[in-house]
């Protein structure tokens, strides 16, 4: 056998990582799982875990642990399913339909290997068609949709008839009656009746498929419909290469025919639909609808109303969450391998057109057997109708509503979470924004999903690297790499927008030191000292800087005004900025050390304003009380003010007066408070009060 003939012998499982066998690194694989299972039955539950909550640590353990597994799960599903972790709501469940989306994965992975391995031989012409095949189903055809990607919020819409279009307000849901009366009990009775016939999975080669690229079989379709009690319905979509995404294709099911729509080429058409999608009476399957709810809506104003979601049933009844996974728990196996495929790619190849079909082919058959299993475990485990309930989430999963994608502070923060220790993204909370922003900017412009841009991750980066390099076009550009043309191409942009976020922040310091003092007019020598700013002993007034981080500045007086005293702090933080000072601090820790002086001077003039609470204003002491209390006569002390032989606090006296004082002042309440109580007790006795 010759060497061309050994390398063509070689396996396809062996030339998937860097031309090595994969089996070790399945290995590894799940040896790494079967520990963390392990791991996870090891953790206590019930009444074990509430036992140990009583120990102070354990939560908290819990808690970093729980938050750090989230944020891990959360950055790899933003590369894999950006959709996925933006989900809202409870977490955990959208971190168990994500380990099955990935475990389904790996599983229809390692199908497809075992499935070469067992070929015997592959002709060379068979080994090119299959590398075609899946470089075209990666590949795509460039195709655009033209969508509004401005920052308008998107407004829900019904399309009438052609040229009829009614929009309506902005989070108003057009059917949104029409599902809530579903949840209060407008479910057909037929919903919650268990299958007349024992359930079997159709085979393929049984059912009738039609593949639709024509208005005219669009129409005949939409009739169809209508005459179904059950459809099933399900979406492929693309959005990497697309601000919003748009719908590539629609599968539809009955129970004897399987249906895939072109809705690229049949986009203005798809809202004939309307009609069987919107309609009580004919029942929508659908696995995972969330997506396709939000799809439907934006791409063709399409509504669902009465839907059996089965991915909502098998959470449920505790089977897996993945549609091929679940699928398996019924003996039936599904190829997965286009599970990703760019499904813009025209003309669909069959293996394509195959793997889109059985989406949906098996999903009526799949209600049937959940809704049986569902009312099986009616009044088992405290639930008393569990196939109500499925209805109930699968229905308030339809009144979901299209949002287009934005940056905000939320966004800000998801991405932030358990990729930085919380100082760290203090520190680059506000230049990881400038650069959020600028590729919200960049990916409406181009119609580019934000991943296509600068994904998540990369953007972090850059925001540390920014510490470590000079920001310019030449360098960013560099950073980006060919793989992100996108961010490239707009470099420029990126780098003024930087410049311009460190310049605001550098004033926004500036503007936050200089607008202190507040309270006081002039600054004396004194107050000034206690800023850590030092007197030189000149007589010439300018900025200078100083040792042990501090800097000073010439006093020319005993008293400076605040605007003088404001501005020779901005010259003497300018200094310590001009490049190549000698001996110069550097601003932060000059702004550092004069925040902490500004907070103990807050903290004193609070306290002062305390301890002079005590004697009120309003007390009055005669002079010899007062003179007892250290206080000096009128004449002698301004701030008293003498009245009938009694001296009143006109001003906050000096805190060596109030401590001397105190004595006199408690003194004399306890004397007026055992009068009033004489008096008060002489009220009820005539001859004291005579007396």
């Amino acid at each position: 056998m010759s060497g061309h003939d050994s390398d063509d012998s070689v396996s396809e499982e062996e030339q998937l990582i860097g031309g090595q066998s994969v089996h070790p690194y399945v290995t590894e694989l799940f040896g790494s799982v079967i520990q963390g299972v392990q791991a996870g039955n090891d953790l206590p539950e019930g009444d074990d875990y509430e036992f140990y909550r009583s120990f102070r640590q354990f939560p908290k353990v819990m808690s970093e642990y729980g938050t750090m597994l989230m944020g891990m799960v959360e950055s790899v599903s933003r590369v894999y399913t950006p959709e996925l972790a933006e989900a809202s709501g409870d977490k955990t469940e959208a971190m168990v339909e994500f380990m099955d989306m990935l475990f389904e994965n790996i599983d229809g992975d390692l199908e497809i290997l075992k499935t070469e391995a067992s070929r015997s031989k592959m002709t060379a012409e068979e080994k090119a068609r299959r590398k075609q095949l899946l470089k075209t189903a990666s590949s795509g055809g460039g195709t655009k949709v033209k969508q509004d990607n401005s920052p308008t919020p998107f407004r829900p819409f019904v399309v009438m008839d052609p040229g009829n279009v009614k929009t309506y307000p902005v989070g108003t849901h057009p059917f949104a009656k029409d599902i809530e009366k579903l949840q209060s009990g407008g479910l057909m009775d037929w919903q919650l009746l268990p299958p007349t016939q024992p359930v079997v999975f159709p085979q393929v080669a049984d059912s009738k498929f039609t593949y639709i690229d024509q208005p005219a079989q669009l129409q005949k379709l939409a009739k169809q419909l209508l005459t179904e009690q059950v459809i099933a319905i399900d979406l492929e979509h693309h959005s990497l290469h697309s601000f919003q995404g748009f719908t590539c294709l629609m599968q539809i099911s009955t129970r004897t025919n399987d249906y895939v729509v072109d809705t690229i080429e049949l986009r203005k058409h798809m809202p004939v639909l309307l009609t069987s999608f919107a309609n009580r009476n004919v029942l929508k399957v659908l696995h995972g609808c969330s997506s396709d709810i939000e799809w439907l809506q934006r791409d063709f104003g399409l509504y669902i109303v009465n839907c059996f979601d089965t991915g909502e049933a098998a959470q449920q009844l505790g089977k897996p969450h993945g549609l091929g996974a679940l699928l398996r728990s019924f003996s039936i196996n599904v190829d997965k391998r286009y599970q990703n495929a760019d499904w813009r790619v025209r003309p669909l190849p069959e293996e394509m057109l195959l793997y889109a079909r059985l989406d949906t082919h098996y999903l009526i058959a799949l209600y049937d057997k959940l809704k049986f299993l569902l009312l099986q475990q009616a009044g088992k485990g405290g639930v008393e109708n569990p196939l109500h309930k499925v209805y109930l989430e699968s229905n308030a999963l339809c009144l979901r509503m299209y949002k287009k994608p934005a940056f905000d502070d939320d966004y800000l923060s998801k991405v932030l979470s358990g990729r930085l220790d919380e100082g760290v993204r203090t520190r680059y909370r506000s230049i990881l924004k400038t650069i959020f922003e600028w590729r919200d900017e960049v990916a409406r412009l181009e119609d580019e999903s934000y991943g296509s841009v600068l994904p998540d991750p990369s953007a972090v980066m850059l925001a540390v690297e920014l510490d470590a390099i000079e920001v310019s076009t030449r360098n960013l550009q560099k950073f980006f790499s060919s793989t992100k043309p996108f961010a490239q191409k707009h470099a420029a942009k990126l780098v003024e927008r930087i410049e311009m976020e460190q310049q605001k922040q550098k004033h926004s310091d500036m503007a936050s030191l200089l607008s202190f003092p507040r309270e006081k007019k002039v600054l004396s020598s004194t107050v000034l000292k206690e800023f850590g700013w030092q007197q030189d002993g000149g007589a010439t007034g300018a900025p200078t800087t100083a040792t042990d981080g501090d800097a000073s500045f010439v006093d020319s007086g005993d008293v400076h005004t605040a605007a003088t005293a404001r501005s020779k702090l901005f010259a003497a933080l300018a200094a310590c900025a001009a490049p190549g000072a000698a001996g110069a601090a550097h601003p932060a820790a000059v702004l550092a050390h004069f925040r902490d002086a500004r907070e103990r001077v807050r903290q004193r003039r609070a306290s002062r304003a305390e301890t002079a609470a005590v004697p009120a204003p309003e007390e009055e002491l005669t002079i010899e009380e007062a003179a007892k209390g250290g206080f000096q006569k009128p004449s002698a002390n301004p701030t008293l003010k003498e009245r009938d032989g009694k001296i009143s606090f006109g001003a906050v006296p000096s805190r060596k007066a109030i401590e001397a004082a105190e004595p006199a002042v408690t003194s004399l309440r306890e004397r007026r408070g055992g009068k009033r109580k004489a008096a008060e007790a002489g009220l009820g006795d005539g001859n004291a009060s005579k007396k």
